[in-house]
């Protein structure tokens, strides 16, 4: 008759010494000895290759040969239990299979060093039920998320920490639903100061070799930070929107104001030429009070650009509007008409609003103006041409800002260059360069800009 498992662990088990000779290597005839006077007494049987076996300072084959030393050496009603130490499941797995192909009757498997230390170390709740639903592992993440101290819940019914009753019901009918097991359910729990918590539930149903339930583990996540981070980020994806539509808004509002300054300026110098002083005073007022609500429009474009400046108010019912603090009037300078002579300009830019109403204006201070939608184009104009003023965008297509300013006092060391730039981008420093080469000037055309400020900049350069 087969001896049963109970029958086989009766008794006082020996740990077996394992015994090394003088070069270090395994002394198995000494271990043999041992076992011959071992066979003799009652000892139910042997542990070989625990703790005081060396265990951890031998190879795999010597292991083996101590495994197969101690099965030889027993006498038929001794039971080996072997002592199976690894921190990777998979080579303790392929020791457990080597040693029961040799005849131990059982494995003595110590758990890795790393199960401990990742329970307490780690930042996710761990907990462990019994087969009642009583809390018997309780770690520092459940401790300090939901309050309880291991003390006041061990023992304790894992029910007292679901909202209710009926999420508890669910979360087990669902596990039982999923084969005993569940993956990322967002459950809603109660910490020991009341606060309800949302949890993300990984979790499964321990059972014995018979199929009982004895037991549940379940890792959980706080998503109160995830919920936070998603909230922000939904806020900041909100502003986003709400910038980018702004800046482009901005973008088209501006042209559209820069074609609108450009055409009043144009106005303005006409509006010199009337003779009858009240209707001249008359138009002048109104082209100066036209160009202060341009500018304060800009100034409205730029606060919008700025997000911290922005704020949300209720509007009509469930609608909101952006609020926006109206910038005081802007009183642009008058423009006086005046006569440089017979002097050739060249304006290179690749916006036409720029372009074409630059051209335009200048040409009623009695200057010959030709214009370049690129650099290259520019480039071309300078070889063909002798320009007094050579005025060129920093950025555009084809050939850069510091490319015409080269051309230019390549053709003529003498001639005035003015570059331009949007914002004060320059990321390659052409400013900085062409300042040290002879550069005469820089215009910043955030637009609409203030042509009576580039005409004052012009004027500054000739009187030189």
């Amino acid at each position: 008759m087969k001896a049963s498992i109970k029958d086989k662990l009766q008794g006082i088990f020996a740990p077996v010494v394992t015994p090394f000779a003088d070069n270090e290597d395994i002394d198995l005839d000494a271990l043999k000895h041992n076992l011959s006077l071992y066979a003799r007494t009652d000892l139910g049987g042997f542990l070989a290759l625990g703790s005081n076996g060396e265990n951890k300072s031998l190879s795999e084959s010597e292991k083996l040969n101590v495994v197969e030393t101690v099965l030889a050496g027993k006498h038929a009603e001794q039971t080996v239990v072997v002592g199976v130490m690894y921190e990777a499941q998979r080579h303790a797995e392929r020791f457990i299979a080597a040693v029961a192909d040799l005849g131990a009757d059982f494995a003595l498997v110590q758990s890795p060093s790393y199960f401990k230390k990742l329970i307490t170390s780690s930042a996710d709740i761990i907990v462990t039920t019994d087969w009642r639903g009583r809390v018997r592992v309780w770690n520092p993440a459940a401790e300090r998320i939901l309050g309880y101290k291991p003390n006041e819940i061990r023992g304790r019914s894992v029910l007292r920490l679901y909202k209710s009753s009926d999420e508890a019901r669910r979360v087990m009918r669902k596990m039982r639903e999923r084969g005993g097991m569940l993956s990322n359910e967002e459950v809603e729990v109660v910490t020991k100061g009341g606060e309800v918590v949302p949890l993300s539930l990984s979790a499964a149903i321990l059972y014995d070799t018979d199929g009982n339930e004895v037991g549940t583990v379940g890792v959980s996540r706080d998503l109160r930070p995830m919920k936070r981070l998603q909230e922000q980020l939904i806020e900041a994806q909100k502003k986003a929107a709400i910038q980018k539509t702004v800046v482009t808004l901005s973008h088209y509002i501006n042209n559209q104001l820069m074609a609108q300054v450009a055409l009043l300026s144009d106005l303005a110098c006409e509006a010199q030429k009337i003779s009858d002083g009240k209707l001249r005073r008359y138009f002048e007022d109104g082209l100066r009070r036209s160009l202060s609500r341009a500018f304060q429009i800009a100034q409205i474009t730029k606060t919008l650009q700025n997000p911290q400046e922005i704020k949300e108010e209720q509007y009509i019912g469930e609608l909101e509007m952006l609020s926006v603090p109206l910038p005081e009037s802007v009183e642009p300078e008058a423009i006086e008409a005046r006569k440089f002579g017979k002097l050739k300009v060249l304006v290179a830019d690749d916006e036409p609003v720029i372009r074409d109403g630059f051209a335009e204006f200048l040409r009623h201070f009695g200057l010959e103006v030709d214009t370049a939608e690129d650099g290259e184009q520019a480039i071309r104009l300078i070889k063909e041409n002798d320009y007094d003023l050579v005025i060129s965008d920093i950025k555009m297509p084809k050939a850069t800002g510091y490319d015409v300013f080269h051309a230019a006092k390549a053709k003529n060391p003498n001639v005035n260059v003015l570059l331009m730039t949007a914002f004060g981008y320059d990321p390659d420093h052409t400013v900085v360069k062409a300042a040290r080469e002879g550069l005469e000037g820089v215009f910043f055309k955030e637009k609409p800009f203030d042509m009576s400020k580039l005409i004052a900049l012009i004027e500054k350069i000739f009187s030189k």
